[in-house]
């Protein structure tokens, strides 16, 4: 990549200003510090402060799982360094992470496709507004696709290095899924898809060896590498679920929902009955519970 870098400076530099540019529209004119925003920094400020990762009550801070402690570290050390609910500073920092996804995804490209392929990329994912306005909103999503790419790209450098017997690839590869996975529950989604792929060059080699000459225990030693690393990254927030709950939660609870806390189960059924849109979820969904239902805005499918 720094090849590539080194023979088209230009087209990346005006890329990424370009990239730049787009994100900063969206967070000086779109900012999104929404309720779950709140939570997360109400997460981080507790555990910043007192050291509870819990949420303010009535003269109390109650522990709580409700959310994995990606997000609310991250937010922890940036308030640790801007000041408490620096959200700006938040938003600033998600750009960098996210431009520094369009790199990764362009040397992925780079290493699957061709040289082009990865300028064709970058562009893209620069100028993505999806992902600018993913940066402007303090939520998971940016840190996430981050990681989510660092891990792909890993994969991929350690399948171009299975042939040799460096298994660091592996490691790097599970610390990034591990991070996901701790930032956002369908991170591990993330472990099966590039675990089912090495099964699969598994599989082809013992129906036809000429397709690949890496051996069946080098590929399982780097499957067992991943899993094992990017597990490993759970045991912490297991443990600490174990003792303050007394519950085996090696996530969150599919929810959001806290220990014992009534959920609607009847009225989560109905939703999946009709919902399709985002504006549905926004407002209805997550009107449950603590909010009247709008009827008005009911749909004439529900």
């Amino acid at each position: 990549m720094r090849e590539l870098l080194r023979q088209h400076l230009r087209f990346f530099l005006l890329a990424t200003i370009a990239g730049l540019a787009l994100r900063l529209i969206f967070i000086l004119r779109f900012p999104g510090v929404s309720t779950d925003s709140f939570v997360y920094g109400d997460i981080a400020k507790n555990w910043l402060q007192h050291g509870v990762y819990g949420l303010s009550g009535v003269g109390d801070i109650s522990p709580t799982y409700i959310r994995l402690p990606g997000y609310p570290a991250f937010l922890a050390a940036v308030f640790a360094i801007f000041g408490m609910e620096h959200y700006r500073a938040v938003l600033v920092l998600q750009m960098l992470v996210d431009l520094g996804t369009c790199f990764l995804v362009a040397d992925l490209a780079r290493r699957s496709v061709s040289p082009r392929a990865a300028r064709v990329a970058f562009l893209l994912g620069a100028l993505c507004p999806f992902l600018a306005n993913y940066a402007a909103n303090a939520l998971t999503e940016t840190l996430e696709i981050f990681f989510t790419v660092l891990a792909l790209d890993l994969a991929m450098l350690g399948v171009e290095t299975l042939q040799g017997s460096s298994l660091r690839p592996w490691l790097e590869c599970g610390l990034a899924v591990g991070a996901a996975i701790l930032l956002r529950p369908d991170g591990a989604l993330v472990l099966f898809a590039i675990e089912a792929y090495l099964l699969a060059l598994i599989v082809l080699r013992r129906k036809d060896r000429t397709r690949t000459g890496v051996s069946a225990p080098h590929l399982l030693r780097s499957g067992l590498i991943l899993a094992v690393v990017s597990l490993a990254t759970l045991i912490p927030w297991t443990v600490r679920n174990l003792h303050t709950f007394h519950e085996f939660q090696p996530l969150a609870p599919r929810y959001a929902n806290q220990e014992n806390a009534f959920v609607p189960l009847g009225f989560n059924r109905w939703m999946r009955t009709w919902i399709a849109d985002y504006t549905s979820t926004e407002d209805i969904y997550w009107a449950v519970p603590g909010s009247a239902v709008p009827a008005e805005k009911l749909p004439s499918r529900s």
